[in-house]
Order: structure tokens, then C-alpha cells, then sequence
């Protein structure tokens, strides 16, 4: 069964929450866009996933690499 771009647009916000929840930040699907928000109350407005990273990082004002192994291990440990 084929899903829809809207539905693979919040599949994928779904995984990136799982990655991003471990920095205090949250994203969500808005109008073909996305909002990418913090604890604190910093907001940035994205247009794709591949703007979300950059934006975490400004946000946080920390790097933010999914990729680090020390957060692989806290992802698998939710698991």
C-alpha cells in the first residue's frame, strides 16, 4: 500500500522527534512546513527535513549530530 506525501511527511517528523526529544526539541508538521521547537519556548520554521539539523543546532546553540554514538546508545536504550 502507497502512502501519502502528507502521511510520509509525518512518518518522517515522527523518527526525527525520536532523535530530536533527546535535545529538548519537538517537530512538528504544519502546512507542508515544519516547526521545530524547544523547551524553552525558541521556535524556527522549516521547509524541509533537511533544514531541521541546522536548526536544532541554532536553537540549542550546541552542535546536534544524529550520528553520535552516545546518542544511537540513548536511542537504543529507549527501544
Amino acid at each position: 500500500m502507497r502512502r501519502t506525501p502528507a502521511a510520509d511527511r509525518v512518518r518522517r517528523s515522527a523518527v526525527a522527534n525520536e532523535l530530536l526529544g533527546l535535545y529538548g526539541l519537538t517537530l512538528k508538521e504544519w502546512a507542508g512546513r515544519f516547526t521545530l521547537s524547544s523547551r524553552t519556548g525558541k521556535v524556527a520554521m522549516v521547509n524541509s527535513l533537511g533544514e531541521v539539523w541546522p536548526a536544532a543546532e541554532r536553537l540549542i546553540g550546541r552542535p546536534c549530530d544524529p550520528l553520535d554514538p552516545a546518542v544511537i546508545a540513548a536511542l537504543e536504550a529507549q527501544a
